[in-house]
């Protein structure tokens, strides 16, 4: 370890490893749970997957994704814990796969029920697209973020 990366420290990385990651497994968990089982309808549930079938497929393939995403991030987190060489790439490709995902999700919803005209209602373009577009904003914030602090310690990664 060089004079510079000494300097740096190493607080935010201990963050990430020991608090952002963990949290960031178990919420996304939650969430793949709640989208396998379509509780992200309510009460609603059934009506939605037979007005709309497709969306029983959308649903669940992005649980599974999102299911995924949960095991990598723990994965990510051992990788960065053991100064592991890549593990900073490693967790600038998790936090753009969670900036497009819902994205992408949305993008298929609409597409499987048609309701593009529901995004243009001033009540739901608030909700659905504020929702998405500020989880975008925070994934891609987190994502330069830790791309300018891993960058500066990329010499620690050797391993």
């Amino acid at each position: 370890m060089d004079e510079n990366s000494r300097s740096l420290g190493l607080k935010w990385h201990e963050f990430m490893i020991y608090f952002v990651l963990f949290a960031g497994a178990v919420l996304t968990s939650i969430e793949a749970a709640n989208f396998f089982q379509g509780r992200i309808y309510g009460e609603m549930r059934d009506m939605v997957y037979q007005v709309f079938p497709y969306m029983r497929l959308i649903d669940v393939s992005y649980a599974v994704f999102l299911a995924v995403m949960a095991v990598y991030r723990i994965y990510t987190r051992n990788e960065l814990a053991g100064f592991k060489k890549g593990a900073p790439k490693k967790l600038l490709k998790l936090y753009a796969a969670a900036a497009v995902a819902p994205l992408l999700y949305l993008g298929a919803s609409v597409t499987a029920t048609g309701t593009f005209d529901l995004l243009t209602q001033p009540d739901n373009a608030e909700v659905i697209i504020g929702r998405t577009l500020g989880n975008f904003i925070r994934e891609v914030v987190m994502l330069l973020i830790n791309k300018k602090y891993y960058d500066n310690r990329r010499e620690l990664f050797v391993n």
